[in-house]
């Protein structure tokens, strides 16, 4: 039986383990784009069974969207073990799914990052909002989204509509969901050259859109727990992958 002070060691090894991957990585050639992936934070359907098309964070969703932009903002990319001066986070942009559970993560992580908002409606999970119907828009409408961030410049895209981005009569597929985030990811390599991208999204979503950019099978599941961190970099040739599922900022606060 492992008692708490090895277990304690082990974990200590891990992080230091985690640290020097890392570092020795991002010092080995220069990279290009960096895109961080943050998965939204607890919502009521993470807690709660049944059917919800948009559902809010609970109390817990907001400490870990809290938590998780306290730590981007500590969070440094070339730790100092491999030079005098370490480089903080800093992001160009932030990208969130118009779903309203990514709305409210990306609200707690730009008020800490100081950092511009792009509401991109191509960003949501896979399927949408389920069945909706014609001639009617879903998801939250631009202004109620404009009054959450209290004018603070926050920006759309993706076809985003003045009344929401959700105008579908049928979930969307899974092949569709696929070649949507395929066809993103590669826009964002001729748009960002040498920027940090952060992206706050989904799990599946982020599932796809590792498989798209590292060829991946999509029988391959790429957790992430709600509020946890991903890294992969493009070097100008390929992806590579930095982290997946950071979440030690979580600490007695993790959920999926």
């Amino acid at each position: 039986m492992v008692t708490d002070q090895q277990y304690e060691s082990i974990e200590l090894q891990s992080r230091m383990f985690h640290c020097l991957w890392e570092a020795a990585w991002i010092a080995s050639g220069a990279t290009e784009m960096k895109l961080f992936l943050v998965r939204h934070a607890q919502s009521l359907a993470n807690r709660e069974a049944g059917c919800w098309a948009d559902p809010p964070l609970t109390a817990l969703g907001v400490r870990q969207a809290r938590c998780t932009a306290a730590w981007l903002s500590r969070h440094e990319f070339r730790p100092e073990i491999l030079q005098s001066r370490s480089e903080r986070f800093a992001a160009d942009v932030v990208y969130s799914s118009p779903m309203r559970r990514a709305i409210e993560t990306s609200a707690e992580i730009v008020r800490v990052l100081d950092a511009p908002l792009v509401v991109d409606a191509r960003l949501f999970e896979v399927g949408g909002m389920g069945c909706g119907g014609i001639g009617v828009w879903g998801g939250l409408p631009r202004l109620e989204i404009e009054k959450r961030f209290k004018g603070a410049g926050v920006g759309f895209t993706g076809g985003y509509h003045q009344m929401g981005w959700w105008f579908s009569s049928c979930p969307e597929s899974l092949d569709a969901a696929f070649s949507r985030i395929s066809a993103w990811l590669r826009e964002m390599k001729g748009r960002h050259g040498e920027d940090v991208v952060l992206v706050v999204g989904h799990g599946a979503l982020f599932d796809l859109l590792a498989a798209a950019a590292f060829g991946w099978k999509r029988k391959i599941w790429m957790s992430m727990e709600n509020a946890a961190v991903a890294r992969i970099d493009y070097d100008g040739n390929e992806w590579k992958l930095v982290f997946w599922n950071q979440c030690d900022h979580l600490s007695g606060m993790h959920s999926y």
